[in-house]
């Protein structure tokens, strides 16, 4: 059975731009709101795993329409909406964190993949699909850059539904 390696904890924080715009126009009472940059759409994940705090499964998404301008996706998970203390996924298929292709929408994660984050304090409670530009990282020296903005990566919430997960109500 394969684990991922320590490297797979390894921190990354997305670089300190953003691609949006908004305008506003008081005597119109107008906003414009633009977001640059390609998008993820529709990203899901089951867990197939039944133990507490560990998953297994695919992450699947949609392609944004225009993938220009990066060369693969990376799939992280985190302890917020904001991908605070952040690691890599581990895909199966490729036995690496090194993202996936764009022309491929979907990663089976190592099995199982404990649900954690650098911290130990905070469990992993979000997935994250970030496009990733490896060209832009690699020509920089500075694999932070090749991220989009955490505001404009597609995210899913974790729910562990394992026997000693406790119990989930409306509210």
């Amino acid at each position: 059975q394969t684990t991922a390696p320590d490297e797979f904890y390894a921190y990354k924080e997305p670089p300190p731009t953003t691609s949006t715009t908004t305008t506003s126009t008081t005597s119109t009472e107008s906003t414009t709101t633009t977001t640059t940059g390609p998008n993820v759409k529709d990203l899901t994940f089951t867990d197939t795993n039944t133990d507490a705090m560990m998953l297994d499964g695919t992450v699947m998404w949609t392609a944004p329409a225009d993938t220009t301008g990066f060369t693969h996706y990376r799939v992280l998970m985190a302890a917020d909406e904001e991908a605070s203390y952040k690691c890599k996924m581990w895909n199966i298929l490729t036995d690496s964190d090194d993202g996936v292709q764009v022309g491929t929408n979907e990663m089976t994660i190592i099995s199982p993949t404990p649900r954690g984050t650098l911290n130990p304090s905070y469990p992993a409670n979000w997935i994250f699909v970030f496009t990733y530009d490896n060209i832009l990282a690699t020509t920089t020296g500075n694999e932070e850059a090749g991220y989009q903005p955490v505001g404009e990566a597609a995210r899913v919430a974790l729910y562990d539904v394992g026997p000693d997960a406790p119990d989930m109500y409306d509210l």
